[in-house]
């Protein structure tokens, strides 16, 4: 086991002694351009830092699937719906409380756009007969040749009368077709059986329900294609709830996203709660999902910033027993994080919804390195070191130290760039540029703000470290029996870190209770529906309803929405000239239907009669039925006086004439020759599936819920083989997650390299650096076992915490193995360091573990996960490390301390000096002193006894 490299300790030395002198000599200079540089950081980046809050900007733009998802954003937007949910106790009060709302939704254009609730048909009405086909349309074609002479205008020809003749003449005129003509009699059976049982129930009871004979004549008729082109609402398939579907207008580079037309939708639905007791509203979908994420994020972090604020101050206060130090350290932070800023608008020129975050991470790691320094100095100061000595002896002292831990988590961030994932590759940039910036605002303030803060400070007012006696004691009595308990304990726990799993569900990072999980909850219940669907883009109708009938024979697959299905089955090639030609025969139908001529009985029961007759000679069993139907009707209308019977069939006269006209009427208002196409349709149904290039969308909802990640991995898989091109927000977040996930193990591995590397460099020594990892290892492997027994498992929130979780144990290790060689004899940890080794993991405990009062469950998990790794990171540091060096360190005391030649001071004159301090103090800010902390007191004992 060999030492760091002393050659390569004294450049390092040397250079950062170099920066301190010159702090210490123009202490009010060197401050001024920091603050200056401060300042010009903050307003640069006031001018020029930009916002990205999609989430879609984290994820790398050449990846496969976000070119897919690119695609599809360009096409048809970035914004999902808001979904808004409507019970009540009856379909059409739903239908009410909709068309109320609705109009006040649409209103606001600001902020809602695409407003959907129902569906009019609008210009449909009249291109209705399009949607029958070629033969439907012939056979309508054809029944109006029949009624020629009435079309023309002969209206006097539509009696009873002769509607029943004309019905015998066709049936004997099939009847002497032979069998095939029977077989295609049956319609007309099906008419004279229509007609008759109408007319008698007419006769038993004029108010019941009319029956028209012409439904095959005319198939439908002015009401039924009305009924057709109804006004549609969103309901569930038991009219048991109602949707809105509205799109939130978001402006870009916008922290606050959607939250201005989200909080307007709940102010009116909260002014319908108060006008409906009786009606439930709800509001939810993906950007109310994720607003209400960020939103209970941001209260929750404002409450866990007050609190980690007041808890690492009095955390500091404690630890440093006064005001000053904390404020050097504060102050240093403070321009440090500035200079951060500039540098993340220099370099990256925006941040995202993940390196938002940096700031805190600076704050709980830029701060660890200022309490290493100013513990070390006041460690020196109360050993008798004049203020500037003292700095320069903490600074050769714990400066390479420092360095190398702040390297080594710098690096481990910027390892972040080889991922795929962008979202961590600009958080690990911009973090380990802070990172570095507040190492160079340590060493270049803390000096200049010592030397005037503590220029008049005596020794006695300087708070002393807390030294951890107790804890030296028992290391140093039975460090190899303390190691192996720790060990024995490490091990048992560490064993469960295998079992510890990854929960893919965004929901469960969710607050518990929260509303609009409820409600998409609620609607997944009683609708059937899934808020989350994945998309797939046809180039035409056809390709699309091709896709559709192949999706929905798919096992995950509950139902394929689109808009092809709306249009009419047949091409406008196939019936535009069957009705042109209908319209052609309607053209001279007249508005209002003229008076009928008068009915007589006789003539009537002359004609059923032969009807009967014509019915007797054909064998078929319709006949035979519709026999029964005119032998019921006569029995009927012999019960009628003469004048009841005139009057009877002449009302349903009447209505048999009125029937027809309207069917008639219906034919014509839907003749309409133009093709039917998306301009037909309300512009918020058709922009949500044809996009202006010509794209038609297909959304496929599961049959399951797909926010974890078996059933989303085995829906995604299906999909995919029958449109390998499929997006959508489940897709774009199954993607991610893997990503997010793969991205921290990827960085986390290159990370452990780096991290390798750089104490390599630092120690020259296989068996130092691996001591200094070794909080590292050993505190994330009991972090992980302590989350298993726990059942905490990680999440796409909590991973972030495994870079945090480095730089801390790392830092821990490399401060006490430099420790250990700094020190000769048995070791025992300076109280310095072991002061600033907890008060570093208490404030980071404290700064971070406030997360832990969110009711937001990612971000109490980030609180709770990092706490407990800071934890037990701390415990090896300050137990399981310093007994394994105590075990060892007798076999080589002394060997680690440098060159006598390398620590003895040339001292000027005494008589060019004016007091031994403060002639010390300006000597050893003009030379470049190299000196163990032991030897510098000699020397100054020396010149005090010659002077």
């Amino acid at each position: 086991m060999s030492g760091p490299n002393p050659e390569h300790r004294s450049l390092i030395s040397a250079c950062l002694l170099g920066i301190t002198r010159c702090a210490l000599q123009f202490p009010v200079m060197t401050l001024l351009a920091c603050f200056a540089l401060a300042g010009t950081s903050i307003w640069y980046s006031y001018n020029n830092l930009t916002f990205k809050t999609n989430r879609a900007d984290l994820i790398d733009p050449g990846t496969d699937y976000h070119r897919r998802w690119t695609t599809f954003t360009e096409a048809f937007g970035e914004t999902p719906d808001m979904v808004v949910s409507v019970e009540a106790e009856s379909p059409e009060k739903i239908k009410l409380l909709l068309d109320e709302l609705g109009p006040q939704v649409e209103k606001e254009t600001q902020l809602f756009e695409n407003v959907f609730y129902k569906i009019d048909p609008g210009s449909l009405r009249s291109k209705g007969l399009q949607y029958l086909s070629p033969e439907q349309l012939r056979a309508i074609l054809n029944n109006l040749e029949d009624l020629g002479p009435i079309l023309r205008g002969e209206w006097n020809l539509l009696t009873l009368r002769r509607v029943i003749e004309d019905m015998r003449l066709k049936l004997e005129q099939v009847r002497l077709a032979g069998p095939i003509g029977e077989k295609m009699a049956e319609p007309l059976l099906q008419q004279t059986t229509l007609l008759t049982d109408s007319l008698a129930k007419f006769a038993a009871d004029p108010e019941s329900d009319y029956q028209s004979p012409f439904e095959g004549l005319v198939p439908l008729s002015r009401e039924q294609l009305e009924e057709s082109n109804q006004i549609r609402y969103l309901l569930n398939e038991k009219g048991t709830m109602g949707f809105l579907q509205a799109r939130p207008v978001v402006a870009k580079n916008d922290f606050a996203g959607a939250s201005v037309a989200i909080t307007r939708m709940r102010e009116m639905l909260h002014a319908m709660e108060r006008r409906y007791p009786a009606s439930k509203f709800g509001l939810t979908g993906i950007p109310v999902l994720e607003n209400d994420e960020m939103r209970d994020s941001q209260v929750s972090m404002q409450h866990a910033s007050i609190l980690s604020f007041v808890g690492v101050a009095v955390l500091m206060l404690i630890g440093f027993r006064g005001f000053r130090h904390p404020f050097i350290g504060q102050v240093m932070l403070a321009v440090g994080m500035c200079w951060a800023f500039g540098f993340t608008t220099g370099s990256i020129g925006h941040l995202n919804i993940l390196s938002v975050s940096f700031a805190t991470m600076l704050i709980g790691l830029g701060i660890d390195y200022a309490i290493v320094y100013l513990s070390r100095y006041l460690e020196l100061r109360h050993e008798g070191y004049p203020l500037q000595a003292a700095v320069l002896e903490a600074v050769q002292s714990i400066g390479p130290g420092i360095l190398t831990s702040s390297f080594t988590t710098a690096v481990g961030f910027f390892t972040a760039l080889l991922t795929d994932f962008r979202g961590i590759a600009e958080l690990g940039v911009i973090s380990g540029g802070g990172i570095l910036l507040c190492i160079l605002a340590t060493f270049i303030m803390i000096p200049a703000l010592l030397a005037i803060v503590d220029r008049r400070a005596q020794v006695t007012s300087l708070p002393k470290p807390i030294e951890g006696r107790t804890l030296k004691i028992l290391i140093a009595r039975h460090p190899i029996a303390l190691a192996t308990l720790a060990a024995a304990l490490i091990g048992c726990v560490a064993v469960h870190g295998f079992n510890v799993k990854y929960d893919y569900n965004l929901l469960h990072l969710q607050a518990e209770g929260l509303d609009s999980v409820e409600v998409q909850n609620r609607i997944f219940e009683k609708s059937e529906g899934s808020l989350l669907f994945a998309v797939s883009m046809a180039n035409s109708p056809q390709e699309a309803l091709d896709l559709k009938r192949r999706l929905e024979k798919l096992g995950t697959v509950q139902r394929v929405q689109e808009f092809a299905s709306m249009l009419p089955a047949h091409s406008a090639a196939e019936t535009q000239l069957p009705v042109q030609a209908i319209a052609a025969h309607l053209a001279s139908l007249p508005e209002r239907l003229p008076n009928g001529p008068d009915v007589n009985p006789a003539s009537v029961g002359k004609q059923l009669e032969e009807l009967d007759q014509a019915l007797s000679q054909m064998s078929v069993p319709a006949a035979g039925q519709a026999r029964a139907a005119i032998d019921g009707l006569l029995t009927q209308l012999e019960k009628l006086p003469f004048e009841g019977q005139i009057r009877t069939l002449s009302e349903f006269q009447g209505r048999l004439r009125y029937d027809l006209h309207a069917r008639l009427q219906g034919l014509a208002l839907a003749a309409d020759i133009n093709p039917v196409g998306p301009a037909d349709f309300p512009k918020s149904v058709a922009a949500r599936y044809v996009s202006p290039q010509g794209k038609w969308l297909l959304q496929v909802f599961p049959k399951s819920q797909i926010w974890d990640m078996q059933p989303l991995e085995q829906f995604i898989t299906e999909v995919r083989t029958v449109d390998p091109d499929a997006t959508g927000t489940p897709l774009q977040t199954y993607e991610a997650t893997k990503a997010i996930f793969n991205g921290y193990l990827t960085a986390g591995a290159y990370a452990a390299i780096a991290t390798i590397i750089f104490l390599l460099l630092d120690f020259r020594s296989l068996t130092f650096s691996a001591f200094a990892i070794s909080p590292l290892v050993l505190g994330v492997g009991l972090m992980l076992g302590i989350m298993s027994l726990l059942h905490l498992p990680l999440n796409p929130a909590n991973l972030i915490v495994l870079p945090l979780i480095a730089g801390i144990g790392v830092d821990g290790g490399v401060h006490v193995v430099h420790d250990y060689l700094s020190r000769p004899g048995p070791y025992r940890m300076s109280p310095g360091l072991f002061n600033a080794l907890v008060l570093n993991s208490t404030t980071t405990m404290v700064g971070f573990g406030s997360m832990m009062i969110a009711a937001h469950r990612g971000l109490f998990s980030v609180g709770l996960v990092l706490t407990i790794g800071t934890t037990t990171c701390l415990f090896i540091t300050l137990v399981m490390l310093p007994a394994l060096l105590t075990a060892v360190a007798p076999a080589h005391a002394g060997q680690h301390e440098m060159p006598q030649e390398q620590r003895l001071l040339t001292m000027q004159p005494l008589e060019a000096i004016h007091g031994v301090d403060e002639s010390y103090d300006a000597y050893v800010v003009d030379q470049l002193p190299i000196v163990e902390p032991h030897h510098i007191r000699s020397v100054m004992d020396q010149h005090r006894r010659a002077a």
